[in-house]
């Protein structure tokens, strides 16, 4: 599952004195990144959920990066996309949020340890998450000896 970690510490900016988050106001809680390393062996990757936007809570999508400690290796095209799932979607059959390699997504035979930066979709509304959607992770081709994968996504709070 994914890791949720607050970009400052427990009792300063971002939390008021009983330790509640505070998500507006004096000092709110800007963005949230989340670090979805996949636990699959090479090539067994699936699609799958990393992230459910909260029930009262809206974000919106601000940038996305991805590693792998070990490229994919068929002749063929791999890639990884990020996708914005909602309703009944099935894990990454939802919205494309990466233009990279010509809407694929990351380029999954890319250099082994090098971070690949997102370019994110235009369209503001496909990034924005509210209560139930979902980030998931797309994968496409034959991954045969792709490993190691880590995708970080950072999300701004906004308005519900």
């Amino acid at each position: 599952m994914a890791t949720l970690r607050n970009v400052t510490g427990a009792r300063g900016p971002g939390y008021d004195a009983n330790n509640n988050p505070v998500l507006f106001g004096e000092h709110p809680i800007l963005d949230l990144v989340i670090t979805y390393p996949d636990p699959a062996a090479a090539g067994a990757q699936t699609d799958r959920v990393f992230f459910q936007c909260p029930v009262g809570h809206a974000y919106e999508v601000t940038a996305i990066s991805e590693i792998h400690s070990a490229a994919g290796t068929n002749g063929s095209a791999v890639s990884i996309q990020v996708t914005k799932d909602t309703g009944t979607d099935a894990p990454g059959a939802g919205t494309d949020l990466l233009t990279n390699n010509t809407g694929a997504g990351f380029d999954a035979k890319g250099t082994a340890n090098t971070t690949q930066a997102g370019t994110l979709t235009a369209t503001i509304a496909t990034r924005r998450l509210a209560a139930g959607n979902r980030l998931s992770v797309d994968y496409a081709g034959t991954l045969t000896a792709l490993a190691g994968v880590i995708i970080t996504v950072v999300l701004k709070r906004i308005n519900p």
